[in-house]
């Protein structure tokens, strides 16, 4: 293979340490370097304020905000790399932008949302105030005196952004869970819940599990196998595991447990859901487990960690595997490969093979089985087939039953929106009730308004 841009030797020995990933990277430093080369300067010039003027210039085409971020890691990480060979004079490290920081009222609230909340939740809620009250700044608005025409537009602006539906949803929750803390202390001039209305949060659509088709899954463990980086041994084992990324870079060294009949079990730890579980190990899955526990330092409290840094590998460092690990993968359906996508191929495998759907909400560590149920829309094969046998069992033992129907049909509806119906059915039933009754049913339709902003919270 050729390229346009032709690399001094240090820059093509730094391309290579991505194997999956050297034609983005080669591109980028190769660029870098024969602007290098127009500007009379050498390896020995470069420095990460020459990042930044490079970074400067325009491009032949448009380039996303994310992709900036990407070639600009990239390129300071690759002048830091030359630094420590002493091939270039790295002048700063890049820093973080000072984030903002919050009202008064609005730290009170997250201060007192840290006794009951998750950290990641937390860290939500800073993100979705934060990201009012940036929006609030610019347009002079005093969120004690919140109008319903700024939370209209408001709400317009996040749809413009092209924010997800279930990002708009959750931001505009946290935001009236702040405006019901005003109200509690006395500071909000208006009643939050026509403030933002439930009209205002769009559905988010019903997403299917996007598992791999059997030819691309076969192609990314094949790589995944041939990789000797121990992120892509680890992402191995998610997959034949069907964990979650979060759990998979914080699973003990001690995570194999063994029962009274000497069964080996992969222990995983308080994930997503807080909650643990046992999943089967499969003779492969042990093998790799084990040969992940031979690698590392001895005495190391978690299964994978950082040979440099001696920590655990963070989320982000195996999503940029597996985005290296997929250069050159073009799928059918257009999606491109992540990792939870091994998860969703893990589980359809075996709810195709005839697992029950009991067993894999288990085995994933759902909580609710309607996060499970949405495999069955992927195997409706499969669906009739059980009822079909169930059919037969009843015709020898009953008689004759009801023909199998043409379609599975499932309710859609949220937790919330049938909520929402049993209040509208209370409301119209109160008219044929007495006086006490009817003071028990308003209590009653207050109670569940409560639940009902409970679970919009919750997104259920």
């Amino acid at each position: 293979m050729t390229f346009r841009h032709q690399l001094p030797p240090v820059a093509a020995e730094y391309a290579a340490i991505f194997p999956y990933d050297k034609r983005k990277v080669r591109h980028l430093v190769g660029r870098f370097h024969t602007w290098l080369k127009a500007n009379a300067l050498d390896t020995s010039d470069i420095d990460t304020d020459l990042v930044d003027e490079f970074m400067q210039l325009p491009w032949a085409r448009k380039l996303a905000e994310s992709t900036k971020k990407l070639y600009d890691r990239h390129l300071y990480r690759y002048v830091w790399w030359l630094g420590t060979r002493g091939y270039a004079r790295p002048t700063k490290k890049k820093t973080k932008k000072a984030v903002p920081a919050l009202p008064e009222a609005a730290q009170l609230l997250i201060q007192e949302l840290r006794t009951t909340l998750s950290s990641g939740s937390v860290k939500f809620y800073e993100c979705a105030l934060r990201s009012w009250f940036q929006w609030a700044e610019v347009h002079d608005i005093d969120t004690r005196e919140l109008t319903r025409s700024n939370v209209v537009a408001y709400c317009s602006v996040m749809h413009s952004q092209g924010l997800a539906a279930q990002t708009r949803s959750q931001y505009l929750a946290k935001l009236r869970r702040y405006l019901f803390y005003l109200a509690d202390e006395g500071l909000l001039n208006g009643n939050p819940m026509k403030l933002i209305r439930p009209a205002d949060f769009p559905k988010p659509p019903s997403l299917l599990p996007r598992a791999l088709q059997p030819a691309i899954d076969a192609e990314i463990r094949a790589r995944l196998a041939e990789a000797s980086d121990i992120r892509c041994r680890g992402l191995l084992l998610m997959r034949h595991t069907g964990l979650r990324v979060g759990e998979l870079a914080s699973l003990m060294f001690d995570c194999v447990h063994e029962d009274h009949l000497r069964n080996r079990y992969l222990k995983v730890p308080l994930g997503k859901l807080k909650n643990e579980r046992l999943v089967p190990l499969s003779d492969e899955a042990l093998a790799l487990v084990f040969e992940l526990q031979g690698r590392g330092r001895a005495g190391r409290k978690v299964l994978i960690e950082s040979p440099r840094t001696k920590k655990p590998f963070g989320t982000t460092r195996y999503h940029e595997t597996m985005r290296a690990l997929r250069d050159g993968i073009e799928t059918p359906d257009g999606i491109r490969i992540t990792t939870h996508r091994l998860r969703h191929t893990f589980a359809t495998e075996l709810l195709s093979g005839g697992i029950s759907l009991a067993a894999i909400r288990q085995l994933l560590g759902h909580r609710s089985m309607n996060m499970t149920m949405r495999y069955v829309s992927l195997t409706p094969d499969r669906l009739r087939q059980d009822y079909l046998a169930a059919n037969a069992k009843a015709r020898q033992r009953y008689g004759k039953v009801p023909e199998a129907p043409p379609t599975a049909q499932f309710d859609d509806r949220t937790a919330a929106e049938t909520i929402a119906d049993t209040v509208r059915q209370i409301k119209r039933d109160a008219a044929t009730l007495t006086k006490t009754q009817k003071a028990r049913a308003r209590r009653a339709v207050r109670e569940l308004k409560n639940l009902r902003i409970v679970l919009n919270d919750l997104g259920l």
